[in-house]
């Protein structure tokens, strides 16, 4: 058995927000859930997931939610549209 010294739990939490679902909503689910690991000491967390929300607008469900991740010690990493609209895409 190996025992790592000063070792981290990590947790994956894997997300889905349905684009009808309420972001506020979605928030403070986020919220409860990181908020009860984060009692338990050493760990590390990952959120991963689709949420449904273009971080590139600036609309009051961003705002929210961009909040949301700030208040919980959270980032985003992607930097990049991962969904592409045809249509709009043909318009150009």
């Amino acid at each position: 058995m190996i025992k790592l010294v000063n070792a981290r739990d990590w947790y994956l939490i894997c997300t889905y927000r349905p684009p009808d679902d309420k972001v506020r909503s979605f928030c403070e689910r986020l919220e409860l859930i990181v908020s009860d690991l984060r009692q338990r000491p050493n760990v590390e967390l990952t959120v991963i997931g689709d949420v449904n929300i273009d971080l590139f607008r600036n609309n009051n469900s961003v705002k929210k939610y961009k909040s949301c991740l700030r208040c919980l010690g959270l980032s985003n990493l992607i930097k990049v549209n991962t969904h592409v609209n045809v249509e709009k895409q043909a318009e150009n």
